[in-house]
């Protein structure tokens, strides 16, 4: 019996879990920062311009690696500043996540700082009890230091609505698969890796861990 050759054809949208507008603010974020890593794999955090991020900024985070396994929070956008009720800048990624979800996103920013690596995590999330499931996404996109060591990430945490809401905290969703893009040397193109543009290596990470 021979076997089942795999599927063909377009890999599954990512951001297909949330509306079209918060798809766009994650969208918008991760082309300001494809358009400059034109001639390097990845951008230095001097070069993003924050005004080119437009609606995307509520929901945006800039956070450095200090130690092994710590990732603070450098700047924080306002509509995250709602959402947990303080100002975030200092603590860790984790903050904004359950604390199991919180130790596993870390882990995985670590990870792709040291490929490097775009990431993008499915959310779910709860206030209390009674109220429904909201849906989110969140998205890492590796940058260098002064040095030009991979130490910083710029990134985004959307709702499916793109709705502010306080007291929430997200938890991983188990779909979509998590987006693990490793870069090549040079990020020249934004489509996914083919033999024609092979800057790109596109690898799917169904674990949890």
């Amino acid at each position: 019996m021979h076997p089942v050759p795999p599927p063909t054809g377009p890999s599954p949208d990512p951001l297909a879990h949330l509306s079209p507008q918060a798809a766009r603010l994650l969208s918008v974020l991760e082309a300001d920062w494809r358009t400059i890593s034109r001639t390097s794999p990845v951008p230095r955090h001097a070069d993003i311009d924050p005004l080119a991020l437009h609606a995307a900024l509520p929901h945006a985070f800039v956070a450095q690696r200090t130690g092994l396994d710590a990732l603070r929070i450098r700047v924080a956008g306002q509509a995250l500043h709602d959402g947990l009720g303080f100002d975030p800048r200092g603590m860790s990624v984790g903050c904004f996540f359950t604390d199991d979800a919180g130790a596993r996103v870390v882990a995985l920013v670590q990870d792709c700082l040291a490929d490097p690596a775009i990431l993008g995590v499915p959310l779910i999330g709860t206030r209390r009890f009674g109220w429904h499931p909201v849906r989110g996404h969140f998205l890492a996109l590796p940058l260098a230091d002064a040095t030009g060591q991979v130490t910083k990430v710029m990134g985004a945490i959307v709702s499916h609505d793109t709705r502010t809401r306080s007291g929430l905290r997200w938890d991983m969703a188990a779909a979509p698969a998590i987006r693990r893009q490793v870069l090549g040397r040079q990020f020249a193109d934004s489509r996914a890796s083919d033999p024609a543009h092979p800057g790109l290596r596109l690898v799917v990470d169904n674990t949890r861990t």
